[in-house]
């Protein structure tokens, strides 16, 4: 199958991801000792993307296109991946324990995400699809894209968070805002401003991986 059509494959599962992620969920993230519908949700989204992404990696190398054999094994590949993805939320659950800010917890579980999924992508590209080294035609075009994405999430999460400090400091002096304490205050506006932060965390991880793959996808061609 020619790399276009992985492509393809690739982006069409991230958008879905991505859209039943922000519908269902808002965040695909565990929450270690919450086994509610939302774990559930999450961990079968995880199960979905990173059995999509096996199946893109692996038709690069199978050419005999036995697609039983394949869809078993992103099956257990995408089950593994959603336990190590629960592993790696339990470990951010602990830290998101000490903020008192939720938009640097949604800021944490994001990057979690864009992490854990470029991982999973580098890990596929190697291993599943028998590939090595990245720099090619490309490169610093896709590379450039990503730091812009990057970028921008941090420009939009730093307005994000300028809006909490100046409006607890505008209101602080009120007697509403001083009988729940600041700390509350700051607690109750960043979790409004995150979850409107939500829509834009989907749309940059969704863009940093259908670039992500891109950049491995192709920038391993020749000049």
């Amino acid at each position: 199958m020619n790399k276009q059509k992985r492509l393809g494959i690739v982006a069409a599962a991230t958008v879905v991801f991505g859209i039943f992620s922000k519908w269902l969920v808002g965040v695909p993230y565990m929450a270690w000792g919450y086994f509610d519908k939302i774990f559930v949700a999450s961990f079968l989204l995880w199960c979905f993307y990173a059995a999509a992404l096996y199946i893109a990696a692996k038709l690069e190398t199978d050419k005999t296109l036995n697609f039983l054999k394949i869809a078993v094994q992103a099956l257990v590949f995408g089950i593994l991946a959603a336990f190590v993805k629960m592993g790696i939320d339990a470990g951010i659950e602990q830290c998101a324990k000490k903020m008192n800010n939720m938009l640097y917890v949604t800021m944490l579980m994001e990057c979690g995400i864009i992490v854990f999924g470029s991982l999973m992508m580098l890990f596929l590209y190697v291993y599943v699809g028998k590939n090595h080294g990245i720099r090619g035609r490309g490169f610093n075009k896709l590379t450039g894209i990503l730091i812009g994405i990057v970028a921008l999430y941090a420009g939009v999460m730093g307005y994000y968070l300028y809006q909490v400090k100046h409006w607890i400091s505008k209101f602080s002096h009120i007697e509403m805002v001083q009988d729940i304490g600041i700390a509350q205050g700051v607690n109750n506006l960043s979790t409004k401003y995150a979850i409107e932060s939500n829509l834009i965390g989907m749309i940059v991880y969704v863009t940093f991986f259908i670039t992500f793959w891109s950049l491995l996808q192709f920038a391993n061609q020749k000049e």
